[in-house]
């Protein structure tokens, strides 16, 4: 994504931003995650390179933003993805990006839960699987109770297959 991916990642990486999307989103507009208990992990934002074909992009080879946010009650590791177009394989990138997480906290024996953002600014209306069943045709197994069902959480204009907001409270 080049340009864009920095530019997105620049703004929507803002803990003030991320915030207030994610409430809006997740849910459904009541003030649950706060900006002051975000931590970005990603360190400072991505710097935009000029290669020697004059085309731009970013010097990130690995997620887009990562935060760590204190609830409270534990810390949750919070993975934001950027696309220009849907990615029908966010999926398999994701777990291997968290694997690494996995890995680093392994070092330390902190683990954390992760939550899967992606934010789509593609516009095509193409769906792409939000989980690993949806990238499966369907089939039927004696082992189906036992496998995990990756996926992630799509914070785009479309709505997600799953809808994982709460009702809104009176």
């Amino acid at each position: 994504m080049g340009l864009k991916d920095a530019a997105a990642k620049n703004f929507f990486g803002r803990p003030d931003i991320l915030a207030e999307l994610v409430d809006c989103v997740m849910f459904g507009e009541q003030c649950v995650l706060r900006e002051s208990s975000l931590t970005d992990l990603c360190g400072e934002h991505p710097r935009i390179v000029r290669t020697a074909d004059g085309k731009y992009r970013t010097d990130n080879r690995y997620r887009d933003k990562l935060f760590e946010c204190d609830t409270g009650d534990e810390n949750v590791a919070i993975s934001v993805e950027y696309q220009a177009k849907n990615d029908k394989k966010m999926i398999p990138r994701t777990m291997d990006y968290n694997s690494r997480l996995y890995a680093k906290m392994e070092a330390t024996g902190d683990y954390h839960r992760i939550v899967n953002l992606v934010l789509s600014f593609d516009r095509s209306g193409k769906p792409v699987p939000s989980e690993l069943q949806q990238m499966m045709a369907p089939h039927k197994s004696v082992f189906a109770p036992f496998f995990f069902n990756y996926g992630f959480v799509s914070l785009n204009s479309n709505p997600s297959p799953i809808d994982i907001r709460p009702p809104l409270s009176n």
